[in-house]
């Protein structure tokens, strides 16, 4: 749908394996925003709103993130 509003953009999903947090910081150099679960990784906790992979990935990456 995106694709269909502006030919600019491109929409791209991976299956990897390994380290989740590593490998999303290193795809992240490929692409211009990443787009996150919130619960990517493992679930959140009643005390933290995001995963702890998550909160790495924002620590460790320069594009913007959004979480839903």
């Amino acid at each position: 749908m995106i694709e269909k509003l502006n030919g600019d953009h491109s929409i791209s999903s991976l299956i990897k394996t390994g380290n989740k947090a590593t490998i999303i910081e290193k795809e992240s150099e490929k692409h211009d925003v990443l787009v996150i679960s919130r619960h990517y990784g493992t679930s959140s906790t009643k005390t933290h709103q995001v995963s702890p992979v998550v909160f790495r990935i924002m620590q460790n990456v320069e594009k913007p993130v959004i979480i839903y």
